[in-house]
């Protein structure tokens, strides 16, 4: 008979995995009866993400070069802010498109690889995505001290 320290261990391993198979199987599903392939936190993620990355731009473009005025050490810093947001927004988008599934509705296995994939890359993808949240506070914190 195991000792109990390693019955609980096994116990916890068999929890753990029939968690990921849950994960796996639900995001599976979703993608089988998904009309356009993508996940509905993909399609958030990726609308977000498309959205920070057209308002920062037009951010910065905002600001008329020909005017002459000089641009304060915050307007350098909201630029170079905005910058970031976009290049980690463009990362987010490219990460969630390489899991965008065509024939997801019509081959039941490939929904569940692409959603063993999408569980797989969803630490990254959630890293990203904390990035991309904190550019969007600091360009939000940046424009209240630049109205001010």
């Amino acid at each position: 008979m195991p000792d109990p320290l390693t019955t609980l261990s096994i116990a916890a391993s068999v929890v753990q995995l029939i968690v990921f198979a849950d994960s796996l199987l639900s995001k599976g599903r979703e993608l089988h009866h998904s009309e356009d392939g993508v996940l509905v936190q993909q399609r958030e993620l990726q609308a977000t993400a498309e959205t920070l990355q057209r308002l920062s731009s037009s951010l910065v473009l905002y600001r008329d070069p020909d005017e002459g005025e000089e641009i304060t050490q915050t307007g350098h810093e909201l630029i170079e802010l905005c910058n970031g947001c976009r290049r980690v927004s463009e990362e987010l988008v490219a990460a969630l498109k390489k899991l965008k599934t065509v024939d997801a509705t019509q081959n039941p296995f490939g929904s569940l690889y692409r959603a063993f994939c999408y569980v797989l890359s969803e630490a990254k993808i959630k890293e990203i995505s904390e990035r991309l949240e904190q550019y969007r506070r600091q360009i939000d914190t940046t424009l209240l001290i630049c109205i001010r």
